[in-house]
């Protein structure tokens, strides 16, 4: 004879659903004997089990309390060291971590090698430093620096556009002389930001042929928010 069976939920936690995911229960049904669901064991078992659950999720909510979102105080540092350290290279251009080379400051440099010169495309070569503005509440100017380097008449054009290419802020033009030189970019955001993923900044090569290399040490961006003081 076929052992009779019962359902019974029990709380389990829904991992890898949300992103927060740890941060929720549902109650998954279950079959067990019947002998076993209405021994008294079973909802013993699963009272307990609810109970931690929940003290791990204010664990979990008390850590995250801790971590107000970004209030642009703090620069975004693009430093190389790590695959996240690093922008993404458009339109022929290379890219490589120069451990031979270094800023006047002693910091990473990032060597740029386009393949083709600016007469050979209709839209300059470039690389992106993407950034999440959803981290920002209101996103109203940027500011830029970095040191760079290139070859006398060679130009680097720096600008802010967003995940659409709609642009966000003018485009500055900063020549190279074939020595290290500080460069500072500070743009007003055209409003509304209002998307997900925006360039800061994107740097497109200019007046540049195949083999004109350029370097740039860690780029920092700083978000000034409305609200910020």
């Amino acid at each position: 004879m076929p052992t009779p069976y019962q359902s019974v939920f029990v709380p389990t936690p829904l991992w890898g659903k949300t992103p927060y995911a740890c941060l929720l229960m549902r109650y998954k049904k279950i079959q067990l004997p019947l002998r076993f669901a209405n021994s008294g064991c079973i909802n013993q078992w699963s009272s307990q089990r609810g109970a931690f659950l929940r003290v791990f999720q204010l664990a979990i909510f008390s850590v995250l309390l801790t971590f107000p979102p970004a209030l642009g105080a703090e620069p975004v540092i693009w430093d190389y060291n790590t695959a996240a350290g690093m922008p993404d290279a458009w339109n022929g251009v290379e890219t490589r971590v120069a451990s031979e080379v270094k800023t006047p400051d002693n910091q990473t440099v990032l060597e740029i090698n386009p393949v083709y010169g600016s007469e050979d495309l209709s839209w300059p070569s470039h690389i992106n430093f993407w950034t999440r503005m959803t981290r920002y509440r209101d996103p109203k100017s940027v500011d830029v620096g970095f040191w760079a380097k290139g070859e006398p008449g060679t130009e680097l054009h720096i600008r802010i556009v967003n995940e659409c290419h709609a642009t966000l802020s003018e485009v500055s033009k900063i020549p190279m002389t074939g020595e290290w030189q500080k460069v500072g970019f500070q743009e007003e955001l055209r409003q509304p930001v209002g998307i997900r993923w925006v360039c800061l900044p994107r740097i497109m090569l200019g007046k540049v042929k195949a083999g004109q290399k350029f370097w740039l040490g860690p780029v920092s961006v700083r978000v000034v928010e409305v609200d910020a003081k």
